[in-house]
């Protein structure tokens, strides 16, 4: 019983500590790619490193130099691909939000109605 507690202990403990390094390195990647080069390739290394260690079943038990080492490899991989694809989407999404402002943050009623004033 104790050795099955242990062992779940530590398998937390492990996922928290990945998740932890993934952070990290998010973080220090995306600075290290002066924050615009670095941001979109930063969200895919770490959605690789999730999903490498959701299918490596075998061995669960990463430690933080395999992590960082995933994470880095990911991002270098994934700069060109993730900037190329990531960046008009950005694009789209902020005019999509500004839209939302604009029409949530100014009285619009005489143009909705379509007449004029009299």
């Amino acid at each position: 019983m104790m050795k099955r507690l242990a062992v779940g202990y530590e398998f937390i403990c492990r996922i928290i500590m990945m998740v932890a390094v993934v952070n990290v390195a998010f973080v220090l990647h995306t600075l290290f790619g002066l924050i615009v080069v670095g941001l979109l390739p930063s969200v895919a290394a770490s959605y690789s490193v999730f999903r490498q260690w959701l299918l490596d079943v075998e061995d669960r038990s990463w430690t933080i130099k395999r992590t960082w080492t995933v994470f880095h490899q990911a991002w270098l991989e994934e700069i060109g691909t993730a900037n190329k694809l990531g960046w008009p989407q950005m694009i789209i999404w902020l005019l999509l939000i500004w839209e939302y402002w604009f029409v949530q943050n100014n009285n619009l009623n005489y143009v909705a109605a379509g007449g004029c004033e009299r």
